[in-house]
């Protein structure tokens, strides 16, 4: 807008710049961040700017490492005095307790304060690019149950049972299990949507319409056996008077979250004398039991939610053993014919 300006509405604005630039000058000076933090500075700016971008659950994983690790072994140094001698030490001293796995999620936050204070001017560069993680002892390998396992699960009852199912039929992450609805199995139809998730938040747990990765959130077909399962369970709930939602759920109809199934599923493996293995190597017996009955990389793949291929591979690389040595018996028939 366009004002016309008289001689006195012109001494007015003259008059009044001093304080108009003063106050701009307050403002800007208390958005600028000091040019000299210390590291635990440094890293509590980059987690407050980062939990505006990440899932809580994510955030609460970050804040995990800094509060327990990063700040009590780097925050005192002042960053611009963080040197890579700082950061190699910092990995191989916690290489004997953590896996590689935990210390690259570690770097991720060392790594993004550092390029914070890259950006911002107050180092030169970022030093945790010349980091070196240790080499991993071994590969994972995943362990799996006996199908032996299903009819201990049913032997033990709900939640137990679907519980079970769920991992190792279907191949279901524990979040995604805790998460599953009954509206989200489509019985007319014949699938299981695997589309909400329950994870552990900094206040409690977070319910969210959202998997892991895109290829996470998956359409899978309802297995035979399970069907009439699955419909005399939800008839049960129905009968109980069970408001939840969830196919896990309680006896008192409250829905099962993530720490109480893998307390249970310990307890259940060790009543039954099975392997005492995790929740989620339930996926892995999923994909052993696949494999094994000539499902290919890729169809483990779309039923296992995996996002890469390579991770199928990476993870399941001896589940295909029985595979290599069906095709080289095939290779020696056709040469010896």
């Amino acid at each position: 807008m366009r004002l016309k300006v008289a001689n006195s509405t012109k001494r007015k604005a003259v008059a009044m710049l001093p304080e108009v630039k003063a106050q701009w000058e307050a403002e800007l000076n208390s958005n600028v961040v000091s040019d000299d933090p210390t590291f635990a500075e440094s890293v509590e700016r980059w987690l407050e700017a980062k939990s505006k971008s990440v899932k809580e659950n994510t955030m609460v994983a970050y804040t995990g490492y800094a509060n327990k690790h990063i700040i009590p072994m780097l925050g005192h140094i002042k960053t611009k005095d963080i040197q890579y001698a700082h950061l190699q030490r910092y990995i191989d001293d916690l290489a004997g307790d953590l896996k590689v796995k935990s210390l690259k999620k570690h770097l991720v936050v060392i790594n993004g304060a550092l390029e914070d204070a890259e950006r911002s001017g107050i180092i030169s560069s970022n030093p945790a690019r010349l980091v070196q993680m240790p080499r991993e002892a071994e590969k994972f390998v995943g362990n799996t149950l006996a199908k032996e396992a299903l009819s201990a699960a049913q032997e033990e009852g709900e939640p137990m049972y679907a519980i079970v199912i769920l991992g190792m039929v279907y191949g279901l992450r524990r979040s995604e299990m805790c998460g599953l609805r009954w509206k989200d199995i489509d019985f007319e139809n014949g699938y299981i949507h695997v589309c909400n998730t329950v994870v552990k938040g900094k206040s409690g747990h977070i319910e969210e319409e959202s998997t892991k990765t895109e290829k996470s959130n998956r359409y899978l077909p309802l297995i035979g056996f399970t069907i009439p399962y699955f419909r005399d369970l939800l008839q049960q709930q129905i009968s109980s008077g069970s408001k939840c939602d969830k196919v896990c759920q309680l006896s008192d109809g409250s829905p099962v979250l993530p720490d109480y199934m893998t307390h249970k599923y310990k307890e259940f493996l060790a009543a039954h004398s099975l392997p005492d293995i995790r929740v989620h190597d339930m996926r892995h017996t999923a994909a052993s039991l696949l494999v094994a009955h000539d499902a290919t990389p890729q169809q483990a793949q779309e039923f296992l939610g995996h996002e890469s291929i390579s991770t199928t591979l990476d993870i399941y690389t001896h589940c295909l053993d029985e595979s290599k040595r069906k095709t080289a018996d095939i290779m020696d028939k056709i040469y010896l014919s």
